[in-house]
């Protein structure tokens, strides 16, 4: 197993303020913060609530992960696969809290040199929030949309994001573990990160 994205000192403690209900949101992760790990094929995502996140039942319905298309930025080259957390789509939001996706088999072999995407759909009605940050120039990527998306079938095609620039934010992942076994989805979480579930 390896740790190759790291953003959770940068990530804990902050917030990104107000509710998400009905929002469709993709972090982009740039390939200049993916370390490289050979013959990488499972992948577990590390991600955190913001610090003021309420307590709610099925906050988020559904994260998928795969790799970014050269155009629009914030699509998918066809390659997502589903990340389930203890061998289901849903989790509960809460204050702070932080969770690691069980480990599930790429949908590509893993590649440092391409970017990935993280999506993920708040429930409507959601007033969950997550971590948020600034990367700095050319380093982070937050896309989300208007709230009129509300399928989650825009969580795997491409919606009318507001934002479709290069933003330097970023939110809600803070880590990716790569490892070349153990997935297929319902796996155990990696034990890299199965250490901050405590936060």
């Amino acid at each position: 197993m390896g740790l190759v994205y790291d953003k959770s000192a940068t990530l804990n403690g902050t917030d990104s303020g107000g509710g998400n209900g009905g929002f469709n949101i993709r972090t982009r992760i740039r390939a200049a913060d993916l370390s490289s790990f050979a013959s990488g094929a499972n992948v577990a995502v590390t991600c955190q609530f913001g610090s003021a996140c309420p307590t709610e039942s099925g906050s988020i319905t559904g994260i998928y992960i795969g790799r970014e298309s050269a155009s629009p930025l914030h699509d998918f080259t066809g390659d997502q696969v589903q990340l389930l957390t203890g061998g289901v789509a849903a989790v509960d939001g809460a204050a702070g809290k932080v969770f690691t996706t069980d480990v599930t088999a790429l949908g590509t072999t893993y590649d440092n040199t391409k970017d990935l995407l993280v999506s993920f759909f708040f429930k409507a009605g959601s007033n969950a929030t997550i971590t948020f940050g600034d990367l700095g120039a050319n380093k982070g990527g937050y896309f989300f949309d208007d709230g009129a998306h509300t399928s989650t079938a825009s969580q795997t095609s491409p919606p009318a994001f507001d934002s479709t620039s290069l933003p330097t934010n970023t939110g809600f992942v803070t880590k990716i573990d790569i490892t070349t076994g153990g997935g297929g989805g319902g796996g155990s979480a990696v034990g890299s990160t199965v250490l901050m579930m405590g936060v």
